[in-house]
């Protein structure tokens, strides 16, 4: 059995709460901006302020963590009820307090991705499966440990890169607004 010591327990600690810390960033500026977006009510299909919003989260979610434990960044560990508090005045403004998941007054999707019009469940799954896919191997690819070609300084920038291509992808439009 290993035995932790008073040591090992800090460590672990510091870096449960700078991987809680950076996600609590990721998300309450990441759906912030979403739920901006949706609250301005505005009449483009285009999803750039939000993956703008997305990647400045990711961005300085690695600046404040990415030193002390690499940074996981799993918001759907973590929740989104931080975003929810800070703008509950907008929702009830928004929806008129009656909280749909569809419709004009939805705002179920600021929370999760909803297919648009017309787009069938399939097509989803797909276009989720190549997106994280494409996340996944540029992940690896950036931090595998034998990749000289970007310093470790840059590396938070390439993932602002990344984020804001995969987001911003033509067949992204099938998600509906994000």
């Amino acid at each position: 059995m290993v035995k932790l010591t008073k040591k090992d327990f800090q460590d672990y600690f510091v870096k449960f709460v700078a991987e809680c810390f950076a996600t609590c960033i990721l998300i309450l500026i990441g759906e912030g901006g979403i739920a901006n977006y949706k609250f301005a009510r505005q009449p483009t299909h285009s999803t750039f302020p939000i993956s703008r919003s997305f990647a400045a989260g990711v961005y300085s979610a690695l600046m404040i963590a990415g030193s002390i434990n690499g940074v996981h960044l799993n918001p759907a560990a973590h929740g989104a009820v931080l975003v929810y508090t800070v703008y509950r005045n907008q929702f009830n403004e928004f929806d008129g307090g009656i909280r749909q998941m569809t419709g004009p007054n939805g705002t179920a999707d600021i929370f999760f991705t909803m297919s648009g019009k017309g787009v069938s469940y399939f097509n989803t799954f797909i276009d989720q499966v190549i997106s994280t896919s494409l996340l996944m191997i540029y992940i690896m690819a950036i931090t595998h440990k034998k990749n000289h070609l970007i310093s470790k300084v840059a590396k938070p920038f390439a993932f602002v890169l990344i984020i804001i291509g995969i987001t911003s992808v033509p067949f992204q439009s099938m998600l509906g607004q994000h």
